[in-house]
């Protein structure tokens, strides 16, 4: 049984690749060595989107914008969750998303530090 800590989705044991695993793989030890393609980087996290698959998955209210997948496809403006439902503001207009799939809070951006 895996370990809750590490989803070995995607990795293999070191000795059961017939190829140098240093070229185009990353390595892991977890009791035992684990290897995986580098494009399979970032599964446990889905860099940092949100799969909504029920209401549990939804942002608690606040004052966050998300970043949010409509139709398989980036949403093109910042969204508020607001009483249940991802709006964005257009026009001095208040406008609901529909169809979104993920979200992912958006970061504050960091200036220069010189």
């Amino acid at each position: 049984m895996p370990n809750k800590k590490h989803s070995f989705l995607g990795w293999e044991d070191r000795f059961d690749l017939d190829l140098e695993p240093e070229i185009g793989y990353n390595g892991e030890s977890i009791g035992i060595e684990r290897w995986r393609p580098k494009s399979l980087q970032n599964l446990e996290t889905n860099n940092g989107w949100v799969r909504i698959e029920s209401e549990e998955d939804l942002p608690k209210a606040g004052n966050e914008l998300y970043d949010v997948i409509v139709d398989g496809k980036k949403f093109r403006k910042p969204c508020f969750f607001d009483e249940g439902e991802f709006v964005y503001h257009s026009n001095k207009n208040i406008w609901k998303c529909q169809n979104i799939t993920h979200y992912k809070p958006i970061e504050p951006e960091l200036l220069p530090i010189y």
